[in-house]
């Protein structure tokens, strides 16, 4: 479940890097 939540971090990191 720890993986799921890397996934989730990441994506939402890329989200907020792209205007």
């Amino acid at each position: 479940m720890r993986f799921l939540y890397l996934i989730f971090s990441v994506f939402l990191l890329v989200s907020l890097a792209t205007p």
